[in-house]
């Protein structure tokens, strides 16, 4: 009985872990999605007041999306998305985060790294990202992505700094977007 007992403790613990990952990952992206950023995004702060090393999140919208989705249809949209994090995650560190935060804003948390150097690599994936054949993907379409960079600081809310990188995405996209803001 022990043994049975074991067996199926461990096939719940399983199931259990599965369903965990689940839970935290966006079926259409493969990416964490937003309750595990939230997640990873305390854990990233907690790090930073402790050891007071730099880290820098950035939010990252595609461009008129709405359009791929209104001319081409959401299938096409949804190839988009997919290809979007993949060449985002495939230009990243392993120590870095990247989830998708709600329909086509994605979020980056940077440890170890500060706004000049994540603004640099912004800029790489700005221009991959805008270097991508939209008509491989269905669509035509350019796909460009703005985004909001701000550095973590001491003494500020995660509310605050997550608010100081959308304020700089949409300086962005007022300014024409295609291009990396970084908060004040």
């Amino acid at each position: 009985q022990l043994t049975l007992a074991r067996t199926e403790s461990q096939s719940i613990r399983k199931k259990l872990h599965n369903e965990t990952l689940r839970a935290l990952t966006d079926t259409l992206t493969g990416l964490p999605n937003r309750e595990a950023f939230d997640e990873r995004f305390n854990l990233a702060r907690d790090r930073f007041l402790r050891y007071k090393h730099p880290a820098s999140l950035a939010i990252l919208d595609i461009d008129h999306f709405k359009l791929v989705n209104d001319n081409h249809g959401h299938l096409v949209g949804d190839r988009v998305l997919q290809a979007f994090a993949a060449t985002v995650k495939n230009m990243t560190r392993s120590t870095d985060f990247l989830a998708r935060f709600g329909g086509e804003e994605f979020v980056l948390i940077m440890p170890e790294t500060d706004t000049n150097s994540a603004q640099a690599l912004l800029e790489k994936i700005r221009i991959s990202i805008a270097e991508m054949a939209p008509k491989n993907l269905g669509t035509q379409n350019p796909i460009t992505v703005s985004s909001g960079l701000a550095a973590f600081q001491l003494g500020e809310k995660a509310e605050q700094l997550v608010e100081r990188a959308d304020k700089a995405l949409y300086r962005a996209k007022d300014a024409g977007r295609n291009q990396v803001e970084i908060a004040e």
